[in-house]
């Protein structure tokens, strides 16, 4: 077992120290079982005073015990087998006491005053402050509130009430949102707390509505790191794409964005989860990286910049458990050899352990604490022994000079996953079985990554154009880890999942294996005991470091794959690039939505409109776009609402815009006002176009802006808030588009009577999946004076109403009869998926993807 052996004799004295020189590990252990031991059966029933009184006289029946000892034997002779057992035992009862007098001190819920207790069910109000970092989600942000007051009569009285809930609004990531420190005033109903809910957590309010009463509040160091993070991550995601750009946030930051949110199950389903969470293993790397790189100014410098890089991670990864624990430890790494003290990683776990169980004892509770917790004690544990297990077969290979290397790769994987089974089945109900495979693919990658993703970040903050450089390096890394974890989770039998399993059966499970781990680690000392009395030397574990030629080898074959994924990518992009090779894309971003991206021979890429999400809409960018490509020459918005605005939003954070533009609004929606503030907080200069304005694209591109008129509409005059959507013309060779979009009847009336040439040989038109087209409509008469050869049906946004055909009896509606009244070929997005038009060196175009 990897479990060091210490003397059990002092040299020359004959003292055996107790718990065999363990005694803070033993410490740690007793200290957690107290703080669980407390919620156990009629123990909760003590207060803090007793638990305390208890422990204190467990120290003083000790103390008397060593007095009288040394009383009676003045010479100081050994101690019986008896005393050291009485002894031992107090001391670890003295900490199990300790333990359980800190949790019930902790203990929220014993607080009358406490959220917990407030009624579930009836509405209430809270007032609070946003007590961490929210998280982004797709609709909306989770926020963690330390509740300051409430009140159950509306507002009428506010009585004093303490705890944490948990708060999911609902509406677009923009300056309107609430941030950290902010006071809120919220209304809801509370619920029991979901399962994976932060530490200290005591209910969940459901259909919240907030109020923001302040802002700016909140610790001003935590402040400022949640912005800089932020900050960084925005960075990153205009220099890479997704889902590269999640990734690399995830590996340095921790941040988990709503692309990387999507793809969670692929981490979890692998046994990858480590690398996009704070663990020990980035920070060893980074720590080894600082000192190595400091350690020519001397011993201490390299120490201090070790410990400069360990305290930054834990800020930067928010501060959270995995991080706080990580950190402590790597700190104490680095410490040891400069204050010439041996390291032991027990030792280091068990006081780091007791440090935050301190400060927060409901921790134990916490899955993350658990994982990380388990993890860093498993793998001294058991990765010996699953090395010298896997080195023998693995030795039969042809390549014997990296046998060494995977198998203890590999025995560090299986045993992070064997201590950390039962927990990952209770809290994701997964258990993988290609995590040892996942491993051995990505985790040699990790440190060049965080180097070459620490510097990227680090560039977006001081120079934007060293950032794209360094992109091209570190892109390909990532492509691959992304791509070696979907190769995994995608074999057969990659995962199994779990459900409903018992808790009976986690504590067994940890039980045996336990009693394993005692029963080796009891055979290799008597092993060693023995061949000591028969005078052998000791067993000695083979070295596995590197030779320098296999570390060249790797990291040139590192260079060559690198190059070779960079060269496919610049490959696979360049006919969207190649002169003469316009393109059109429809895109397919689910329902409530449309956007459609043009791209020109002259290299100008324009997006009209952008969805009703961001993460969607950067994917789909990222599929149509080079890697490189973080910007857009112009961004067109023809309708305010969410359904159009809200993925224009977060383009607007991730990509260099050069110029936006809509029509204006004359009662502007909430999500518009958010859209103009993101524009004026990213610099891009924003235009108000309306009928007959003219966009030239390039020398032969022109986009005519055909609705609706200079003098908007105003609420009485049109039909719905629709009527004042932009409908645009696009000329450019051999192909003309009308985007008419979400148009109502209103407005199209004025369009098909305007006198405007309308023949087009594209009409793009939004309308919800289960409508059909009326041609006696006003839509009708605008399409039959086109007379196109094609019609893309987008996805309408959620509110809009535009003139249809009666709601169809079958389960689609009958396109055919309207397309062969007009002549066109009629295509959905929303069955066909994205919908391409490709210009050809002849001038003709070619439709793709129907």
């Amino acid at each position: 077992m990897g479990l060091p052996a210490r003397p059990s004799v002092h040299p020359g004295t004959g003292y055996r120290p107790l718990f065999g020189g363990y005694a803070l590990v033993c410490a740690g252990a007793l200290w957690l079982v107290g703080i669980a031991l407390r919620r156990i059966g009629p123990w909760g029933a003590l207060a803090v005073a007793q638990w305390l009184g208890l422990a204190a006289g467990c120290a003083l029946l000790g103390l008397a015990l060593l007095a009288l000892r040394r009383w009676r034997a003045p010479g100081g002779t050994r101690m019986d087998g008896a005393s050291r057992l009485l002894i031992a035992g107090l001391i670890l009862a003295f900490w199990l006491l300790l333990g359980a007098a800190r949790s019930t001190a902790g203990d929220p819920t014993a607080d009358p005053h406490s959220v917990g207790a407030l009624p579930h069910g009836p509405t209430i109000q809270v007032r609070g402050d946003v007590a961490a970092e929210p998280t982004l989600e797709t609709d909306g942000r989770l926020l963690i509130v330390q509740v300051a007051s409430s009140s159950l009569d509306r507002g009428a009285t506010w009585n004093s009430t303490t705890g944490r809930i948990e708060v999911h609004l609902t509406g677009p990531d923009d300056w309107f949102a609430p941030g950290y420190g902010d006071t809120l005033e919220l209304s809801g109903k509370l619920q029991p707390v979901t399962q994976g809910a932060p530490v200290g957590v005591l209910a969940r309010l459901a259909s919240a509505r907030a109020q923001i009463i302040a802002r700016g509040g909140g610790n001003p160091l935590e402040t400022f790191l949640f912005g800089l993070r932020v900050r960084l991550a925005d960075g990153i995601q205009r220099a890479l794409p997704e889902p590269e750009a999640a990734l690399l946030i995830g590996i340095l930051l921790g941040l988990k964005t709503p692309v990387l949110r999507a793809r969670l199950a692929l981490f979890t389903s692998t046994g990858t989860i480590h690398l996009v969470v704070p663990a020990g293993l980035k920070v060893s790397l980074l720590a080894d990286i600082a000192r190595r790189v400091a350690s020519p100014l001397g011993r201490w410098t390299g120490t201090l910049a070790a410990l400069v890089a360990v305290t930054g991670y834990a800020g930067l990864g928010g501060g959270g458990p995995a991080a706080v624990r990580a950190a402590i430890m790597g700190a104490l790494l680095a410490l040891a050899p400069a204050l010439g003290r041996r390291y032991d990683v027990f030792a280091a776990l068990a006081f780091t352990v007791i440090v935050m169980t301190a400060f927060e004892p409901l921790l134990i509770y916490d899955a993350g604490f658990q994982l990380t917790t388990l993890a860093t004690l498993g793998i001294p544990l058991l990765a010996p022994t699953l090395g010298r297990w896997l080195r023998a077969p693995l030795a039969r290979l042809p390549l014997t000079t990296i046998t060494g290397p995977v198998a203890e790769l590999m025995a560090v994987t299986l045993a992070a996953q064997l201590a950390t089974l039962p927990v990952l089945a209770l809290t994701f109900g997964i258990i993988s079985f290609v995590a040892p495979l996942a491993n051995l693919l990505v985790v040699p990658l990790l440190a060049p990554l965080l180097v070459l993703g620490g510097a990227l970040a680090a560039a977006t903050l001081i120079a934007a154009p060293a950032a794209t450089v360094l992109g091209f390096v570190t892109w390909p890394l990532l492509w691959i880890t992304d791509k070696a974890i979907e190769l995994c989770a995608g074999l057969p039998a990659a995962a199994i999942t779990v459900t409903a399993t018992p808790i009976w059966l986690a504590w067994a499970y940890y039980l045996v294996a336990g009693l394993l781990v005692l029963w080796g680690i009891l055979r290799v000392r008597g092993q060693a005991v023995a061949r000591a009395a028969g005078g052998l030397p000791p067993l000695a574990s083979p070295a596995h470091a590197p030779s320098p030629v296999r570390r060249a080898v790797f990291r040139w074959s590192l260079v060559v794959v690198s190059a070779i994924v960079l060269l496919g990518a610049c490959g696979a992009a360049a006919p969207a690039l190649a002169a003469g090779n316009s393109r059109i894309d429809f895109l397919n971003l689910g329902p409530g939505g449309e956007a459609t991206l043009l791209r020109l021979s002259s290299g100008a890429t324009i997006l009209i409109d952008g969805g009703p999400n961001g993460p969607a809409l950067e994917e789909a960018l990222t599929a149509r776009l080079p890697f490189w490509q973080r910007s857009l020459d112009l961004a067109l918005l023809t309708d305010q609402r969410a359904g159009d605005t809200a993925g224009l939003q977060d383009v607007t954070a991730h990509f260099e815009m050069a110029q936006a533009a809509d029509a204006g609004a004359a009662h502007p929606t909430a999500v518009y006002l958010a859209w103009l503030d993101a524009l004026a907080r990213a610099g891009i200069p924003h235009v108000r176009i309306r009928q007959n304005d003219v966009i030239h694209v390039q020398s032969d591109t022109t986009l005519t802006v055909l609705g609706p008129p200079q003098t908007l509409y105003l609420a009485a005059g049109g039909a719905t808030t629709a009527s004042n959507d932009m409908m645009v013309r696009l000329d450019t060779p051999g192909l003309r588009v009308l985007f008419l979009g979400s148009a109502d009847a209103y407005a199209l009336d004025a369009l098909a009577f305007a006198g405007e040439p309308l023949a087009a040989d594209v009409v793009e038109v939004a309308l919800p999946p289960d409508t059909g087209i009326n041609l006696d409509s006003s839509l009708g008469q605008v399409l039959l004076a086109a007379h196109p050869r094609l019609v893309v049906v987008t996805q309408a946004p959620p509110s809009a109403r535009p003139h249809v055909a009666p709601p169809p009896t079958t389960i689609w509606p009958p396109d055919a009869p309207t397309a062969a009244s007009l002549g066109a070929l009629i295509v959905r997005t929303s069955s066909a998926g994205t919908v391409s038009l490709t210009a050809r060196p002849d001038g003709g175009w070619d439709l793709l993807g129907a």
